[in-house]
C-alpha cells in the first residue's frame, strides 16, 4: 500500500498539489480566526501577507522549514497541513 501511495504522489501534478495545500492552509487559518497579516506576523522573518496569499492561491510552494513555521503559527502538527488533501485520497481510491 505504501509503495502505491508513493507512486501516486510522484504522478500528481505539482500545480494541483500546491493548490490543495494552499487551500488547506487557508481553511485552517480561517478556522483559527486569523488574517493573512496576523499569520505572517506569527511566522515572522521574511514573511508577509502577500507571501501567505501566494501560498494559499497555489502560486508558491513553501520550503519544509516554512511549512513547519506555518504549522507552528497555526498551532497544528505539520502532517495536519496535508491530512485532508482530498486529491491524494481520490487518486488512490480511483486507481487502487
Amino acid at each position: 500500500m505504501l509503495a502505491k501511495l508513493k507512486t501516486k504522489i510522484r504522478s500528481m501534478k505539482l500545480s494541483d498539489f500546491k493548490k490543495k495545500l494552499g487551500k488547506r492552509i487557508k481553511i485552517i487559518r480561517i478556522e483559527r480566526d486569523l488574517t493573512q497579516d496576523e499569520l505572517s506576523e506569527k511566522i515572522g522573518v521574511e514573511c508577509n501577507s502577500q507571501y501567505i496569499s501566494r501560498i494559499e492561491r497555489g502560486l508558491y510552494l513553501p520550503s519544509v522549514i516554512r511549512l513547519m513555521q506555518i504549522a507552528y503559527a497555526l498551532n497544528v502538527k505539520l502532517d495536519e497541513l496535508f491530512s485532508n488533501i482530498d486529491y491524494l485520497k481520490t487518486r488512490i481510491e480511483k486507481e487502487g
